[in-house]
């Protein structure tokens, strides 16, 4: 191009070479070569080339367009880059510009006058399929298909229905083998409402999302999420499906703008940390909360009973701790209240079991394998209407007697093994559809075994699991719902045995110990809540003997230590101690660890200077 041009002309700034080609259908690379010409008017505009050569842009050029690249210091006075426009398709003066497209606009060439309206739905969807390998997709029909609207790709769901070529409302493509990253230009499609890409190996962020201005239904469980950071600018979102994501540390502040429009919130199965904030209470439109299995710890919000419309409340398995307020009992719309705690050591939650009085949509409540303490209320469940209660209470702390007053329930299936029950009215064994029917076929045994006997679930649910007498020699629980024979032992007399066993008069510190009724101020004892025993500290304090295995009876025990005393510690019973973590036997003389592998939820165990072997 212009070879025949000789040399000694085009390289003379005085020789200006005009090339008007504008207004054609020229695409592809410019020539370099021009490069060589000192002094040239490029006039290229209204074409469909891609990008202007660095080359044309270097100080050499400065003569060209007239002197308007030199003047300028900028290409633009050649042509406009690519997604900007300007009405002559460059600049030719300092107060000209080369303007921005709009957000849904492109100019593909450079040099253009104007911007087109970009077809951002058939671009997302494009998008979506390259950045994910939409050729290995488990499913992928019409996809990439011109000849076929859009609404027919799999997956793709219009306003219009499949025959239509606009106006996306859902994309569902779960567990489709996505891979990739999400373009966040799907947040841009305009009337997309339901979003279901869960369980592929899709990584995403939230920050396009404050443009998901119709978004109302978001399935993201079981994807590559490193961070929920952002995702509240999410304007219009009512329910939000974020389970079995690993996602760590605490909730960022920014979700809880989501507030005003959250309906349906699920994210179980992560490792989400720290307290459950109190925000939460600024969710008056919630009806669903699942947070089963992550970490979250401290006191169960009380914002959470004042929220009008709550109907399923799923903590379990979480690590709360402190007491349940009595406000949970005056909920006009709950049906599912769940913080068991069957699983995971450490603090539980403790206080007076809720009277739940005024629930009377409640049809299930499980708050098993926790420590709540004192009787079960008179009121208890009064307002109930379902005829399908279903209520786990077991494995708690509670004592005294089972109120009559649930006499006058509908059919229920509660379970109370594993407490410090002394009675239990016959009357309730009058009623045959109770616990599933089974106290049709097993009579009173079906709700708990009675005192002197016990059970592998401490009641009888099965031909296999009955209620056995005890040997009345052994002097067996005096309880109903007992799982063994053992006698049951309360912390201050597991904490005498102690006492007794190691030497306590010997002790360098006793203080308080055997002299009043309130352990939790005997030398050495750690209480939670002011009554339940979490730690015993007796380290270097003369302690001799072999300290008694009903020590690992202890339910809230966290921390064991007995280090630098002269003890003949045995490991007998320390799976008993579901929620110690932290253990220090070191300098005690211990010889073997048999049995410490029972120790399941144990974090620390020191065992150094001692005379282990083998």
């Amino acid at each position: 191009f212009l070879g025949g041009l000789v040399e000694t002309y085009t390289s003379n700034a005085d020789n200006e070479i005009i090339l008007h080609l504008a207004d054609n259908q020229l695409a592809g690379t410019l020539p370099e070569g021009l490069a060589d010409i000192k002094n040239l008017y490029l006039d290229i505009v209204g074409n469909k080339f891609q990008k202007i050569p660095q080359s044309f842009c270097m100080p050499s050029q400065s003569y060209w367009m007239s002197g308007q690249v030199g003047e300028l210091d900028s290409c633009k006075a050649i042509a406009c880059p690519q997604n900007t426009y300007s009405e002559s398709g460059r600049i030719s003066g300092a107060d000209d510009e080369c303007k921005r497209c709009g957000v849904f606009e492109e100019a593909h060439s450079v040099g253009s006058y104007s911007c087109s309206k970009v077809d951002v739905e058939i671009t997302a969807l494009k998008k979506l399929y390259g950045a994910t390998f939409g050729d290995t997709w488990d499913s992928n029909d019409n996809w990439m298909d011109n000849s076929k609207p859009i609404c027919s790709w799999f997956g793709v769901e219009c306003a219009g229905g499949n025959q239509d070529n606009a106006t996306i409302t859902a994309i569902n493509l779960p567990a489709n083998s996505l891979d990739g990253t999400m373009p966040p230009m799907i947040f841009s499609l305009p009337a997309l409402k339901t979003l279901n890409l869960k369980e592929n190996s899709l990584f995403m962020t939230f920050d396009n999302i404050v443009r998901a201005k119709t978004l109302e239904t978001l399935y993201i469980s079981d994807i590559d999420i490193v961070s929920i950071e952002g995702i509240g600018k999410a304007p219009a979102l009512k329910e939000l499906h974020l389970t079995a994501n690993k996602i760590t540390g605490e909730i960022p502040d920014d979700f809880y703008d989501l507030a005003d429009t959250m309906e349906f919130l699920y994210i179980a199965y992560n490792s989400f940390s720290g307290p459950l904030s109190r925000k939460f209470g600024q969710f008056k439109n919630l009806k669903d909360f699942y947070a089963y299995d992550n970490e979250f710890t401290g006191p169960i919000p009380t914002e959470f009973a004042g929220l009008p419309n709550l109907a399923n409340l799923v903590i379990a398995e979480n690590k709360f701790s402190g007491t349940i307020s009595e406000d949970f009992s005056y909920m006009p719309q709950l049906s599912l209240f769940s913080a068991y705690r069957r699983l995971k050591a450490g603090p539980k939650l403790t206080g007076p079991l809720p009277s739940f009085s005024n629930v009377p949509k409640l049809e299930a409540l499980y708050l098993d394998y926790n420590n709540l303490v004192g009787t079960i209320p008179p009121s208890f469940l009064k307002s109930s209407l379902s005829s399908k209660l279903r209520v786990t209470i077991s494995h708690n702390l509670l004592s005294g007697k089972v109120p009559t007053e649930l006499l006058t329930l509908n059919s229920v299936n509660i379970e109370m093994e594993g407490n410090k029950i002394t009675q239990f009215d016959n009357r309730f064994c009058d009623n045959l559809s109770w616990m599933n029917g089974l106290v049709k076929d097993y009579d009173c045994d079906a709700f708990m075994c009675p005192p002197g006997f016990y059970g592998i679930y401490g009641r009888q649910n099965s031909t296999d699991s009955p209620c056995t007498r005890c040997d009345p020699s052994t002097n067996p629980t005096p309880y109903w719902g007992s799982i063994s024979c053992d006698s049951v032992l309360d912390e201050k007399d597991i904490l005498e045995l102690l006492y007794n066993d190691c030497g306590g008069d010997d002790w360098h510190r006793n203080d308080n110990w055997m002299e009043n009724d309130d352990i939790c101020t005997w030398y050495g004892i750690e209480c939670r809540d002011g009554n339940t025993v979490q730690a015993v500290r007796l380290g270097a304090n003369n302690l001799v003997g072999t300290p008694p295995e009903e020590l690992f009876r202890l339910h809230q025990l966290h921390t064991l230590w007995l280090h630098s005393n002269p003890i003949d510690f045995r490991f007998k019973d320390i799976g008993d101690a579901k929620n110690l973590v932290e253990l220090r036997l070191d300098s005690t003389g211990l010889s073997d660890i048999f049995g410490i592998g029972d120790a399941t939820s144990l974090i620390k165990l020191d065992l150094k200077f001692n005379q282990i072997s083998g």
